[in-house]
């Protein structure tokens, strides 16, 4: 457990790469690098497991451990070797920053996430109650379902350089969060198991433009110094979502049932895109 925590006290290299992509980036291909990003974390997370299932069958559960640590060492060699020394020496331009910005998408961001991982835990249980499957298959159900929607979430942050050439990035976010929150409505709906899969794979697919769209308008709205400390302060938050979202859910679906779970997250995706919209879009084509 100890060494578990240190882990992820030294495990913040998310907001450092994303500090690290804006400045190296075209600025016209910073929502495609954005994206490519986003795209890259999520297929870990849809192939990390599988492949630590697959290692833990065959060579036992402590080979993992091993085989993962060699991963990481890799990547240390590459960042090592392939990656360019930045510095920076010129001073912040206070007149450049628009740092108010900031804790509107640190609020978006905090929702969006709350939302995202309040589902997970509920949804096995809900499908065995509601829609009375047995135990034998509920697991590899839930697995097929999220992995859906992760690939779509792959899909869209990879799109995102050629959506954003079309629409701006504010009508965008506000466009994805507010249909998550409408298709998370309809999965309550859903009188089958494959009506809710096929529509958490849309949700997963909006969700996919949320987090690179935000990071995208952060690395614009703050000088090049100030992007780690903020990137770092706003992933921080983020993860607070993660955290407390399947609690919350918890407590919720205890209280009020397990489908109350699915308008409680709607409602919060309607908030973030209330957000947006009010703070971000309205703001924008007034100006």
């Amino acid at each position: 457990l100890i060494l578990r925590i240190l882990q992820g006290v030294v495990g913040g290299y998310v907001p450092i790469g994303l500090a690290i992509i804006a400045p190296i980036t075209p600025e016209n291909k910073v929502p495609w690098a954005m994206g490519l990003y986003q795209a890259s974390m999520v297929m870990g997370l849809v192939f990390g497991p599988l492949m630590g299932g697959l290692v833990a069958d065959f060579l036992g559960y402590r080979a993992p451990f091993l085989v993962f640590s060699a991963l990481t060492g890799i990547c240390m060699l590459g960042i090592y070797f392939l990656m360019p020394n930045l510095q920076f020496k010129h001073k912040v331009d206070e007149s450049v920053s628009e740092i108010s910005l900031i804790k509107y998408f640190v609020g978006m961001l905090f929702l969006c996430n709350f939302g995202i991982t309040g589902i997970g835990p509920i949804l096995p249980l809900y499908i065995k109650h509601y829609m009375h499957m047995t135990d034998e298959f509920v697991a590899t159900i839930v697995g097929i379902i999220i992995f859906g929607a992760r690939v779509f979430s792959a899909l869209a942050s990879i799109s995102i350089g050629k959506v954003t050439q079309r629409l701006t990035m504010p009508r965008i976010i506000f466009t994805a969060t507010w249909a998550v929150g409408s298709l998370f409505i309809l999965q309550y709906l859903m009188p089958s198991i494959w009506g809710l899969g096929i529509f958490r794979a849309i949700a997963g697919f909006f969700m996919g433009f949320i987090t690179p769209i935000a990071n995208t308008l952060i690395s614009k709205a703050v000088p090049i110094e100030r992007r780690g400390i903020v990137f770092g302060a706003v992933s921080s938050v983020a993860m607070m979502g993660h955290v407390l979202g399947p609690v919350i859910s918890g407590v919720i679906a205890r209280a009020f049932g397990y489908g109350a779970v699915f308008w409680s997250t709607a409602t919060i995706f309607f908030v973030a895109s209330w957000f947006v919209y009010r703070n971000l879009v309205m703001s924008r084509e007034s100006s």
